[in-house]
């Protein structure tokens, strides 16, 4: 009888929604015994819970990991474009990194 009654406490417990309970109710008490300049952090991620509450942002969330690959290559492709827009800067205004202006380089990196 005690083994069995083990088991659904730890069934009920390890319920995704318990345990989104228990991790929020912990980082609550956890916003109120760290310092200010942390609690603000903890204080930001318990304001994730709109997310879970709402239910066009479930959507975008969902619609947005379903297209995880996608953005990952255009964040890619951004990045990439970012860097040959600053080695182009580098190379049209080398002129303009001297010690006399406080912008020193040798080179872009």
């Amino acid at each position: 009888m005690l083994k069995s009654s083990w088991k659904k406490f730890l069934l009920i417990i390890y319920d995704s929604e318990n345990l989104f309970n228990i991790a929020y109710l912990v980082m609550t008490i956890l916003a109120f015994k760290v310092p200010y300049t942390y609690s603000i952090l903890v204080y930001s991620l318990l304001l994730l819970e709109i997310v879970k509450r709402s239910i066009s942002l479930q959507n975008i969330i969902q619609s947005i990991t379903q297209n995880a690959d996608n953005l990952l290559k255009i964040t890619l492709f951004g990045l990439i474009m970012l860097l040959n827009y600053g080695i182009i800067g580098y190379l049209f205004f080398k002129d303009e990194y001297n010690k006399d202006s406080g912008a020193y380089s040798n080179n872009l990196i």
